[in-house]
């Protein structure tokens, strides 16, 4: 039976409190919400009647680290009390040349609020976390006053001067602060252009100016990246292990999709690139430092930008020295059975950032044995039937195995003969995969979805391996699930797309179970990203249908539906949409103008080639390229609007080849069907002038473009020498 709180409050009643509630969730919760120990008043210290106030707030300040953590509800009732509001003013009050117990303790509980604020606000930072919706709004407002700056009242005036503390536990918190909770480009951004009051005064610009202080001037306070940067680089030259890796993971999260600043420290830093000192640290006998310095450098490299071209534009010749020492470290921390199951899980994660998108790293890393190492390990762990699953497996396991799929999915995302090679090995890899699709674990679920599905993208994988181990049944069972996570259920519907691709012997399974309806239940979600993916499933399985299928899926999805997404204001779900378009269209555009009507289709058409999205239009232009094999009535009514046929014109000198490149099939298709129309409406001499007409366009063109353009004006000429006859 849970002690009931009293009122009375002191230096013993916090003390037991704090006793009693840590890994206590539901003691955390009846302590925030009873209200009857007003944290928030004792660390204002306005109750003058508590005897030893300092000792007190300190007090205070540890019952709020504990509340702060682990409990949704008591996080809840904190945020909702404006808790940030307190700490800041209780810290306002102390210096950060007099250490003592209460700013450890309030530098500390700062700390662990802010972090949780980020954990639900998101993104996270390790696999993905239970999310808490309700409080996430609020959460997010909460984290923006911790990073307020440059305003009247500005927070970081408060806290960030604290990392210069001479007390390691009072400048580590501040440190864990910035690489725990700095998730966002907008937190990067306040945080790097941070400066002490001091020294906002000499932030002058140059004479000329145009000149950049940071750069051109050694002595401005921007100078090295920033006073954060600066100081954080200082204290990886401690040769304490905690504070080099807080210092790491904090540079980690400067760095992360920050080119601007990594462009500055690789080559203005007293000790030179800045990734070479990190680099150095990967080789630390401390494992945390390690795996801080390879997250550190691989958001450097992330951030660097492509290598220069070579003489004569001569493509550049990557150098992967960096990223090769990396990766040797992080495969040794991977296949090392001594390691604990956390390092080896962030090894993995952080293996996925270096290789994600990266075909050259990814390459790199699955030639030096990465991927055999990650599926050793996944094969090690994996129990091959799913009755064995243990309802009490430690988080750290879990973890562990949506870190391994995770890694697995990343370094085979990009290359086919991998994905190929997987298949054709004799070790039951894929039946491990299908395995973790029914994991309790929802991260594990997740990762396994994701992993599927970059399995799916290989033909001769997906219809051998794929097929044989059942994964896309349970793929779609997971997205008919109404109990299922709907992170599940987003990368679930990833793979299902490419299940419902024309080549796919899973598509017709698919269609005959009735994924569609299930499907097409999901694409009117709130959630964007299901929704996003629902559509592009449909576009998957219009491609090449024949019409029969064609209107059997438009019957479930709704012609009146389609057409709003075709004007939807979100341009990823309308590019897809206008594919859809496309894709039934192709040989079938009787069945678009008799279900959507010409004057529909027309506003849809005109509105995607006058998008300022590139992928609306290139997707527009070939819709309309489609359509222009249907009846004459109904492409007479179509080009005679000018508007709609100046965008067709000006596409073909558009700035993005893809879209000159559907740009010109749209014409000539129409000029086979309405040659005066293209005459009259200026085209021929916009041709003449792709292939280096009197005034040549900007922009170069590939030989398919050449070759249509070419195609293109002989038709025209041809049309003329035959009427002058």
């Amino acid at each position: 039976m849970a002690t009931r709180i009293v009122n009375v409050y002191n230096l013993a009643t916090l003390k037991a409190t704090k006793n009693g509630i840590i890994g206590n969730p539901s003691r955390k919760y009846e302590l925030a919400s009873d209200g009857s120990i007003p944290l928030s008043l004792l660390l204002s210290g306005q109750d003058s009647s508590l005897g030893d106030a300092e000792s007190i707030k300190a007090e205070a300040a540890h019952v709020i680290s504990s509340l702060s953590y682990g409990s949704p509800e008591a996080l809840k009732v904190l945020i909702a009390s404006r808790l940030q509001h307190a700490l800041i003013y209780s810290l306002s009050n102390v210096s950060p040349q007099y250490p003592n117990p209460l700013t450890s303790a309030l530098t500390r509980a700062l700390k662990v609020y802010t972090t949780s604020l980020a954990d639900v606000v998101g993104p996270p930072l390790w696999g993905i976390q239970v999310e808490i919706p309700e409080i996430k709004s609020d959460a997010s407002s909460a984290l923006e006053e911790i990073f307020k700056a440059r305003t009247i009242v500005s927070s970081m005036d408060v806290w960030l001067p604290f990392l210069l503390s001479s007390a390691t536990q009072i400048s580590i918190s501040i440190v864990w602060i910035v690489a725990l909770t700095m998730r966002s480009q907008r937190h990067r951004d306040a945080a790097t252009q941070w400066l002490p009051p001091s020294e906002r005064s000499k932030e002058t610009k140059g004479k000329r100016g145009w000149e950049r202080p940071d750069i051109s001037n050694s002595n401005a306070p921007n100078r090295g990246g920033g006073w954060l940067v600066r100081n954080l680089n200082e204290l990886l030259k401690r040769k304490d292990f905690k504070v080099q890796e807080a210092a790491l993971f904090a540079l980690a999260a400067v760095y992360k999709d920050s080119p601007t600043v990594v462009s500055v420290i690789r080559r203005s830093l007293p000790e030179g690139d800045a990734l070479m000192s990190v680099i150095a640290l990967t080789r630390s006998r401390n494992v945390d430092v390690q795996l801080a310095a390879c997250l550190c450098a691989t958001y450097i490299i992330r951030a660097s930008g492509p290598p220069p071209l070579g003489p004569h534009g001569a493509p550049p010749t990557y150098d992967g020295s960096p990223a090769l020492t990396i990766i040797h470290v992080l495969n040794n921390l991977i296949s090392s059975s001594s390691a604990h199951p956390a390092a080896r899980t962030k090894a993995c994660y952080v293996l996925a950032a270096l290789t994600r998108d990266e075909k050259e790293i990814e390459k790199i890393a699955v030639e030096v044995g990465s991927l055999e190492k990650v599926v050793a390990l996944m094969l090690e762990m994996t129990p091959r039937d799913k009755s064995e699953w243990d309802d009490d497996e430690p988080e750290a396991i879990a973890h562990l195995r949506e870190a391994i799929l995770i890694a697995t999915a990343t370094l085979t995302l990009h290359w086919d003969g991998v994905r190929r090679d997987m298949s054709s090995n004799p070790n039951p890899f894929f039946p491990c995969v299908h395995v973790y699709l029914s994991h309790p674990n929802v991260g594990v679920r997740y990762a396994a979805c994701q992993c599927a599905r970059v399995l799916c993208r290989s033909i001769s994988v997906l219809r051998t391996s794929v097929v044989d181990s059942g994964m896309g049944i349970s793929l779609f069972d997971l997205i008919r699930n109404p109990e299922e996570d709907i992170r599940v259920k987003v990368a679930a519907l990833a793979g299902i797309c490419n299940l419902l691709n024309d080549f796919s012997p899973m598509r017709v399974v698919l269609l005959e179970k009735g994924v569609i309806p299930i499907i097409v239940k999901l694409l009117h979600s709130d959630d964007k990203a299901l929704k996003l993916n629902a559509i592009w499933a449909i576009k998957n399985a219009l491609f090449n249908a024949i019409a029969r299928e064609k209107q059997l899926i438009m019957d479930e999805v709704g012609w009146e539906f389609l057409a709003i997404l075709l004007l939807e204001h979100d341009v990823e779900l309308r590019e897809q949409a206008v594919t859809v378009l496309r894709n039934l269209a192709d040989n079938d555009w009787d069945l678009v103008y008799d279900n959507l009507g010409t004057d529909r289709i027309a506003v849809c058409i005109e509105s995607a080639l006058t998008s300022a999205n590139d992928g609306i239009v290139t997707q527009g232009l070939m819709a309309m390229a489609n359509l222009g094999n249907g009846p004459t009535a109904h492409l007479d009514a179509l080009i005679s609007r000018p508007r709609l046929m100046e965008a067709i014109r000006s596409s073909l000198h558009h700035f993005q080849l893809d879209v000159r490149r559907a740009a010109i099939t749209c014409v000539l298709k129409l000029v086979g069907r309405n040659l005066r129309e293209i005459q009259d409406a200026g085209f021929e001499t916009t041709l003449k002038r792709m292939i280096g007409g009197p005034v040549p366009l900007s922009g170069s063109n590939d030989e398919e473009v050449v070759q249509k353009v070419r195609t293109t004006l002989a038709l025209i000429e041809n049309n003329r020498t035959t009427a002058s006859r």
